[in-house]
Order: C-alpha cells, then structure tokens, then sequence
C-alpha cells in the first residue's frame, strides 16, 4: 500500500522529509541519499 512522502529542501540544500509513516520516512531517506550521495551509495552496493 502506498503512502505519501515529501521531500523539500531549503535554500541550503537541507533535505526536510515528511511522510506518512516511517517505511514512507525511510524511503525518502534512501531518495535523498541517493540524490546526494548516488556514486557512493552504488559503490557501496558492488
């Protein structure tokens, strides 16, 4: 079942999640990494 995440980030960049309930929180948490930090996290994958 789906539920609802936001993800908005201030003139600095800081991400600010908001979400539905923590499976959505953590999902927004790996998008934001990912966005961030994408060569590193795939590098940690292989």
């Amino acid at each position: 079942m789906a539920s609802r995440v936001e993800i908005v980030r201030t003139e600095y960049g800081v991400p600010h999640i908001f979400a539905d309930d923590l499976a959505s929180m953590g999902f927004g948490l790996a998008w934001v990494q990912s966005e961030d930090y994408g060569g590193e996290v795939a590098m940690g994958l292989v």
